[in-house]
């Protein structure tokens, strides 16, 4: 499956068991446009299984993309501006 943003594919991992939608600093670096316009905090809380983490981030009121070629819409997006040290999260630490 496909996911796009401004007719550019992206990478994503799909955690169901998660209440929020997050994404990572390579987002941030390659849609600077959204940062400059969004709240931003450096309280933003992230959980996972190693516990709770305060971050740096801004937040998205809303995000309009593409899966397999059918619109989406999220709602309330936290964009990390850097990178997590939370070791479940390494493996999206990475852009291309």
């Amino acid at each position: 499956m496909q996911l796009e943003y401004d007719n550019r594919p992206l990478d994503f991992a799909l955690d169901t068991g998660v209440t929020n939608t997050d994404l990572y600093p390579p987002f941030a670096s390659a849609f600077p446009e959204f940062i400059r316009s969004a709240t931003k905090t450096d309280s933003y809380k992230m959980e996972g299984v190693g516990g709770a983490k305060y971050m740096e981030a801004a937040t998205l009121e809303s995000l309009k993309f593409s899966i397999g070629g059918f619109p989406a819409v999220l709602k309330s997006v936290g964009v990390l501006l850097k990178p997590t040290l939370m070791p479940a999260d390494s493996s999206r630490e990475t852009s291309d």
